[in-house]
């Protein structure tokens, strides 16, 4: 809400200019009287407007004050003053006012001159923060960035073009581009067109096709990259240019490195994929020594191997015709041997020699690379495993040679794929090997798993191994703590030197390879024959030799152990023969895990499937209840009917669920009474409708009251059986208690957990129904209490229309004969005193009346009995245009526009032209109303084949699409619009559609895009 401050030396001028900005988005801060006063109250409140007099107490006029206010707040200025002296506006004028207002203004004037300053106010501020923006960040770009006119004169240069091209920007302003941008190309010299200067002519934006040359002012030359563009004002006309440019000489120069790197990359990749693509150690190191040779252009490459004595053999060698080949030579350093030597290759070492006469050799190591005739040599470790496996040597035969750092970092990189090559074709061997004995392991896991009987199994585990490890027995032996002992239950001996041993019992007490199985440990026994426990004497004589025992645990026990033996001499067990021992353990493990699991899964499969079976009978009873609850749900909530719906809920329980006798009763809780109303039973009747006190058995009518159940065996006389089982359950909604169903049967039956919930659920879709039913019956008593009340009002209106019209017209007379009265006296001459408002209103609020009454015993009269209309033929091209003539006229005083739309030669029309009148001036008096300034209104007329559309759509309004259903509702007002603000009863559409229903036609309304159309539809006859 804008603030604004009042400067005004008249009092009434003042109160005018704060009544006027009552209600609207403006608040007055303060009404002052002089300049000095001005100034002190922007001080203090800083007001967002001043409306400033020019006449003003005291020394300082308005312009005065308004000057310094400007200047020193910047606050928007809005002279309100009855001077038109030129000199005095030409001094307001200087003061850059917002507006400039005679005396005397209206309130419409003063509110649209508001509203333009402020706008213009905050457009102007945001255009100086915007240009404020603009410059500093043209100043902060680091790009060099220089604008012309449309002749190429420089008219801007930013820092960073000033410090590219050597000029400041005081000395280019004016000179030409040409000038100060001085490019040429970096091979020929050529001079091109100048980008900006092409850019303006062209209309396009213009980019050098590569890297040109600057030449500064200073003489020197920085390789730029630049981009010019038109500079296009808001219409599209070119009014200058811009070139941005920068300096990119570190970026050529980055990029020449760029490509030199990523062209080694590339032949690093090449020769990397080429070693990678062969497991073959040999295929390997020739493909590598081959490309570099390729790649150095040198005249050897050769690989040489270690032995361990430090010596060497060439093992592969890439040689150029006409040197000689060093492949199969076996060369010795002593130097190299030294550990030395080895450590400082073994970290990375590189020994380069450009030339081996003039490098400070020792001559033993001259005359051993002379006589290959080499020159000059680079050599590069080769690891395997970060030890000094051997080197790569570049060899140069047919003169000396400055090896590269390039060379020497693609050599080291070669050598670590060598490296990587190397340990990969180690791995593999290792694989190799590692995959018979998997696929050994697989046999013998399969071997296992094919079976669940454990027999079968162990036979098969300990072939399998016995076979795969060449061993003389393998023996799978059970510990039974129970008994102390460990037996023998499955064996394999190799043939013909043992025989089998099965059942054989070793004790466990004092057994220390026992004790060492029970702590899960593997026992390695080389030589069996050195052990003397008296407790193993007898296997030690049996079976001498190396024994490999393995632990079997399942689970957290210790269920026996795995036996590998090789009798007769001793064997050292290698670590693979245990890992393959320990494997086949675990699956052995698994194996009497499954057995186990299988016998319990037995067991539990049985239990199961008696569970499945009392399950299914539990389901099907479930089953059965389901369908009896939807079947009694459907039957209930279809009826309306409280007995129907009682009556229905008995016979269904008692059926389902097979007892003798089921009732419900009905509560009354202010006399606290029971009454049963309806019974099912497979006995002679036995209840007759009666009603029960719940003072003789408060107990159980407590619990009812509170919506518990309950169920109880008392004795009953009334049944042959005398003692009953008794299911008591209420009928409770979130209202309370409607009252209870009974379920009775013999007594030794009892209701299940299921019996409970159907009933449950069953009473409480009765008392739903309930509701329901007895808000069905007050509903329909309230539809009839309507239909009289309605009645009653059309025969008020009717009876009572000529006193709600006589004292109306009485009011409006007098009011007539009063203005006369007071005109004659000339009281009402001046339009804008009180008393002429006064009379003004009084008679408008008369007439406003009058209209509501009409419209309502219209309305009424309408709907009450629709009178039957004579209809007639009515020429549109005639009839049209005459009956909107008056609102053109009245549009054009709003300044509106009304047009007419119809096609040449309209079709008659049979319809009753009076009602049609009507309609159509309702519709035109609420366009003209809610049409804005410079809105337009449209009467328009569409034929088709069989129907004639009338139509009135002004703009400025837009109904919500959630508000259309109501448009025609009687006393409705759109939500959005200003109630306070258009008048009316909002009765004028409601007998628009009347009257259209009367006339046999029918009636739309749309709103979109900020028009909104009424079209009406008559059938062509």
């Amino acid at each position: 809400m804008a603030r604004v401050l009042v400067v005004e030396d008249e009092l009434v001028a003042a109160l005018s200019i704060q009544e006027f900005l009552e209600g609207t988005d403006y608040t007055v801060v303060a009404s002052v009287t002089s300049g000095l006063a001005a100034i002190l109250e922007t001080e203090k409140n800083k007001p967002d407007l001043v409306l400033m007099d020019i006449h003003l107490d005291g020394e300082m006029d308005g312009i005065t004050a308004a000057a310094k206010i400007r200047e020193q707040w910047d606050t928007p200025i809005i002279y309100l003053t009855a001077s038109t002296a030129s000199q005095v506006i030409q001094r307001a004028i200087a003061t850059e006012p917002f507006g400039y207002l005679i005396k005397p203004f209206d309130r419409i004037q003063l509110h649209t001159t508001i509203q333009i300053a402020l706008r213009r106010y905050w457009l102007e501020k945001q255009l100086k923060q915007t240009e404020q923006w603009l410059a500093t960040t043209l100043t902060s770009v680091a790009d060099g960035m220089i604008a012309t006119d449309t002749n190429g004169c420089i008219t801007f240069m930013n820092p960073a073009a000033e410090m590219l091209t050597g000029w400041q920007q005081a000395e280019a302003l004016g000179e030409s581009a040409d000038h100060v941008l001085n490019i040429v190309h970096p091979q020929t010299q050529i001079v091109p067109e100048n980008p900006v200067l092409k850019a303006i002519r062209e209309g396009i934006n213009i980019s050098l096709p590569e890297y040109y040359l600057l030449r500064t002012k200073d003489g020197l030359e920085r390789a730029i990259g630049d981009t010019a563009a038109p500079i296009r004002n808001a219409q599209g006309v070119i009014t200058g240019g811009v070139i941005v440019f920068q300096d990119v000489t570190e970026r050529i120069q980055a990029e020449a490195a760029l490509r030199h790197q990523v062209e080694q990359e590339r032949l690093i990749g090449q020769i990397a994929q080429r070693i990678r693509q062969s497991l073959d150690l040999p295929e390997i190191l020739n493909t590598t020594v081959a490309e570099i040779q390729q790649l150095l252009n040198t005249d050897r490459v050769i690989i040489y191997q270690f032995a361990s004595d430090w010596s060497g053999t060439v093992i592969v060698e890439s040689v150029a015709s006409g040197w000689r080949s060093m492949l199969g030579e076996t060369l010795y350093d002593p130097c190299l041997a030294q550990p030395d030597s080895v450590h400082s290759y073994t970290v990375g070492k590189v020994s380069k020699i450009q030339d081996i006469y003039t490098d400070n050799l020792s001559d033993c190591y001259i005359e051993l690379l002379g006589r290959f005739q080499v020159r000059a040599n680079l050599v590069i470790p080769v690891l395997q495993d970060e030890q000094l496996w051997g080197l790569l040597v570049a060899q140069h035969c047919a003169a000396p040679r400055q090896w590269q750092p390039w060379e020497v970092h693609l050599l080291t990189q070669l050598s670590n794929h060598l490296s990587i090559a190397l340990q990969q074709s180690h791995l593999y061997q290792q694989m190799q090997h590692q995959v018979e004995r998997e696929r050994a392991l697989n046999r013998v896991i399969q071997a296992i798993r094919n079976s669940l009987d454990l027999q079968t199994v162990f036979s098969t585990a300990v072939a399998e191994v016995g076979n795969l490890l060449q061993l003389d027995q393998v023996t799978i032996v059970q510990y039974l703590p129970q008994h102390q002992v460990w037996r023998n239950v499955a064996s394999y001996c190799r043939p013909p030197r043992l025989t089998p041993q099965t059942e054989l019992e070793i004790p466990d007490q004092g057994n220390l390879f026992a004790a060492r199985l029970k702590q899960f440990e593997v026992v390695r026994v080389d030589d069996y024959s050195t052990h003397t426990d008296t407790n193993d004497a007898v296997a030690t004589s049996t079976y001498p030799g190396a024994w490999l025992l393995v632990p079997l645990q399942v689970g957290n026990l210790l269920w026996g152990s795995l036996g590998l033996n090789h009798c007769h001499q001793p064997w050292i067990w290698q670590d693979s023969e245990v890992e393959l021992a320990s494997a086949v353990a675990n699956q052995l493990a698994i194996a009497i895990q499954q057995s186990q699991l299988y016998q319990q899964v037995q067991q539990f499969n049985a239990d199961l499937e008696e569970q499945v079976q009392e399950r299914t009978t539990q389901l099907q009873q479930a089953f059965h209840f389901e369908a009896t609850l939807k079947r009694m749900t459907d039957r209930v909530r279809d009826s309306l009917d409280e007995h129907q719906i009682l009556l229905t809920a008995v016979q269904e329980l008692g059926l389902a669920i097979g007892v003798t006798t089921c009732n419900a009763a009905l509560y009354n809780l202010e006399q606290q009474t029971s009454t049963v109303c309806y019974e099912y039973s497979r006995l002679p009747q036995l209840f007759q409708p009666y009603t029960v006190a719940m003072t003789h058995f408060p107990e159980g009518y407590q619990q009812l009251c509170q919506g518990q159940h309950f169920q109880f065996c008392p004795t009953s006389h009334r049944l042959p059986e005398g003692q009953v089982a008794i299911l008591s359950c209420p009928m409770f909604d979130d209202q309370g208690v409607l009252g209870d169903l009974w379920l009775i049967h013999y007594a030794n039956f009892a209701f299940s957990e299921a019996d409970i919930r159907l009933v449950q659920q069953v009473a409480n879709q009765c008392a739903i129904a309930l509701r329901q039913s007895r808000l069905y019956q007050t509903a329909q008593a309230q539809v009839i209490e309507l239909e009289r009340l309605n009645r009653l009002k059309d025969d008020f209106l009717s009876t009572v229309s000529h006193e709600l019209r006589t004292p109306m017209a009485n009011i409006k007379l007098a009011t007539q004969l009063l203005d006369m009265a007071l005109r004659r006296l000339g009281i009402l001459e001046n339009t804008n005193d009180s008393t002429s408002r006064y009379m003004q209103i009084l008679q408008e609020e008369c007439q406003r009346e009058i209209s509501l009454i009409d419209n309502l015993l219209d309305l009424s009269q309408l709907e009450q009995e629709p009178e039957n209309l004579e209809l007639t033929s009515v020429d549109l091209g005639v009839w049209l245009p005459a009956t909107i003539a008056p609102f053109i006229e009245r549009a054009a005083n709003q300044s509106q526009q009304l047009s007419l739309q119809m096609p040449l030669d309209p079709p008659r029309l049979m319809t009753h032209p009076a009602s049609l009148e009507r309609i159509l001036t309702e519709l035109l008096t609420n366009a003209c109303k809610y049409t804005p300034v410079q809105g337009l209104i449209t009467v328009f007329v569409q034929v088709t084949s069989a129907y004639i559309q009338i139509g009135v759509s002004n703009s400025g309004s837009e109904i919500l699409a959630s508000e259309l259903p109501y448009i025609f509702d009687k006393f409705y007002r759109v939500p959005s619009s200003d109630p306070w603000k258009y008048d009316g009863t909002g009765l004028g559409l409601a007998l628009v559609k009347q009257r259209v229903t009367q006339l046999g036609a029918t009636i739309q309304v749309t709103s979109h895009q900020g028009m909104t159309t009424f079209t009406m539809q008559f059938p062509l006859q």
